[in-house]
């Protein structure tokens, strides 16, 4: 690891060091292997001794322009009490780690725990967290825009799985953020509050969530070429993710938006 700190520090262009014998010959590799990522000399073969240099292909094609793969942020679980609902003192709990443990509600009006969200009035504009009317609630820590549902629906709002994405793409959105759709499995978990039953989200912000199931646009894993026959939904009663519905059910649907 400390040679890939190291070596975060030569492609930059910043750091010279002096090759020893034994502390850092490796640096030897590095006129080969920079000179083959650009088509030139063949860079050294990996062996036991130095099979470090695997990590060299995304290090160089991140600091060349190359693609470089980023993993979305996603939310704490938003439980701040041990699994006996006390103070949370045992090392072992989940309370003690993540954004609900470093990001004890420095702001408590943003949301729950570590949660931190803006309520979105039609056009984008952000307002307070005392707005009584919003129509869409952006999150700060994965950055979504999600449809914040002003009037409680009902049954006669459930979708099928199959018009579950034309459903929240006709949600209009709020202002800039205006392309929606169905969240993915993960997305939709993410606002998930696992610490405040009984409605397991931030009512703050999300008045009218039904404790019941919401699809998402994440299907059971199936056969490829087939078409799914199960897909996730998300039920807040519990809550839990739940891959044993069939896509000819109905839930209800909540947009996400960029």
């Amino acid at each position: 690891m400390k040679k890939i700190i190291l070596l975060a520090g030569l492609v930059a262009g910043g750091v010279a060091l002096s090759v020893t014998a034994s502390a850092n010959n490796w640096l030897l590799y590095l006129p080969a292997i920079l000179a083959g990522s650009g088509g030139g000399t063949t860079p050294p073969p990996v062996t036991e001794s130095n099979k470090w240099l695997l990590f060299l292909p995304p290090i160089l094609a991140g600091s060349q322009g190359g693609p470089v793969i980023t993993e979305p942020l996603f939310n704490d679980t938003g439980i701040v009490l041990d699994s006996g609902g006390g103070a949370c003192t045992s090392s072992e709990e989940d309370c003690n780690y993540g954004r609900d443990a470093t990001v004890p509600d420095p702001t408590p009006t943003d949301g729950h725990a570590g949660f931190s969200f803006t309520k979105l009035a039609a056009n984008g504009t952000e307002l307070t967290a005392d707005a009584i009317s919003w129509v869409c609630v952006k999150d700060n820590v994965t950055g979504l825009v999600w449809e914040a549902k002003t009037v409680v629906e009902g049954t006669s709002d459930q979708e099928t799985w199959a018009n579950a994405p034309g459903a929240a793409a006709s949600f209009s959105g709020c202002g800039a953020y205006s392309t929606c759709r169905l969240p993915t499995a993960k997305e939709l978990l993410g606002i998930v509050a696992f610490g405040s039953s009984p409605d397991y989200i931030d009512t703050n912000f999300f008045p009218n969530n039904v404790t019941s199931a919401y699809w998402t646009g994440t299907p059971v894993a199936n056969d490829p070429g087939v078409d799914p026959v199960n897909a996730w939904v998300l039920n807040f009663v519990i809550p839990y993710l739940d891959g044993t519905n069939t896509v000819d059910n109905t839930f209800y649907v909540r947009a996400v938006c960029e």
